[in-house]
This record gives structure tokens, sequence and C-alpha cells, in this order.
């Protein structure tokens, strides 16, 4: 018997459903099924709440030469993304700080291309970031939406600032299509900034 048809049995032996399931180990019902018709296997982590739940040890869980193949594999493969994530972490904060630099022209620095990079690695963090089921709950949509929202409203005020006492550009004088063009181009950037910067905070990597 392999494991998704333990799982399955050890299920209906304990009259729960894939829903019940679900919401005792924090998972959707659609990855119960999943495991339970061996299109993917559940982690370790999981796996030990579901012997508990069950009341089955590991080792008659992990008699299956195919799951034992698939966690070594599993290790080897988050072992690595970890390393990437942490690389496109730390980029990530170097490219805010100079993407704060570009938006609000401190220091009187021009630098190329600074948002392209920005948005490429910005990207690149938000795909190999694993673990979004933990921020999918009511109190972290809110905390990571208002983090934005202040952001960009903070971001905006001070560009309105910056604009009235810091650019060299008088906006006064300058034709209205290089006027929307130019406030239009620093809203997409504040966006992407703002993304960035939540990221952040929300998305630190897993020091474990």
């Amino acid at each position: 018997m392999n494991i998704s048809e333990k799982l399955k049995k050890c299920r209906l032996d304990n009259n729960m459903t894939q829903a019940d399931v679900a919401e005792k180990l924090n998972v959707s019902r659609k990855t119960i099924s999943g495991w339970e018709n061996n299109r993917n296997y559940p982690d370790i982590s999981n796996l030990v709440t579901i012997s508990k739940l069950y009341n089955i040890s590991l080792d008659d869980l992990l008699d299956d030469d195919r799951i034992v193949q698939h966690y070594e594999l599993q290790t080897k493969i988050n072992h690595n993304n970890r390393h990437i994530y942490n690389f496109f972490y730390i980029v990530n904060i170097l490219f805010l700080l100079l993407g704060y630099i570009e938006f609000f022209n401190l220091f009187k620095i021009h630098i190329i291309l600074i948002s392209l990079f920005l948005l490429i690695n910005t990207i690149l963090l938000l795909a190999h970031y694993d673990n979004w089921y933990s921020l999918s709950n009511k109190k972290s949509i809110i905390k990571i939406t208002l983090t934005f929202i202040i952001h960009i409203i903070v971001g905006a005020f001070m560009f309105e600032l910056f604009l009235l006492y810091g650019t060299t550009i008088n906006l006064d004088h300058e034709d209205v299509n290089f006027i929307n063009g130019f406030l239009t181009g620093k809203f997409f950037v504040l966006t992407l900034l703002s993304t960035s910067f939540t990221s952040v905070f929300f998305l630190r990597p897993n020091r474990n």
C-alpha cells in the first residue's frame, strides 16, 4: 500500500472528511485530495501532524520507497531554493535603497535602469517564495494591504514635497503630455517600491 492509499484509509478509519483533515492541518481541501490521489506528497511537518492526527507511526507512513526518494530530492531542492531566495532578498533590499535614491533624486544621483532591475528582482523574489499559505489568512492580508497602501500614500506625499522644494523640473512650464508621462512613470516606480518594501517586511527568509 502506497502512502496515498494509507492516507485515505487512515482518514476513513477515523471517520473524517477531507475538509476535516484540511482544517486540522491548516491546508486546503484540494491539497488533501492531491495527497490521497497520488498527485503530490505532504511535507515533513505535515507528515508529523498527520501521524499524530491518525495515531499512526511515521515509520508506517514512510514505508514507501517513492516517498523516501521524494523527500530526499525535495530536501535538496529546498536547500538550494533557500540560498537562491536569500540572495534575491538581500539584492531586493539593495535595489530598494537605490530605488529611493533614484525616485527622490537624492544626492543628485541618477541610477540608470534601477527601476528595471528592481522590477526583475522583485518578480524573482516573489517567484521563489514558498510559504504563501502562511500569509493567506485575513489578518496577514489586512497587514500586507495596509502596509502597501500606507507606503504609497507616504511616498506620494514625500514626492510632492520633492516637486515643491527638491526638483529642478518646473512642471508649471511643461507640456501636458510631458507632465502626464512624468507623473505616470513616477507612480509606476512608487508602486514598485511599495511592493518591494512590503516584501522586505512580510517575506523574510526562514531561518530554520
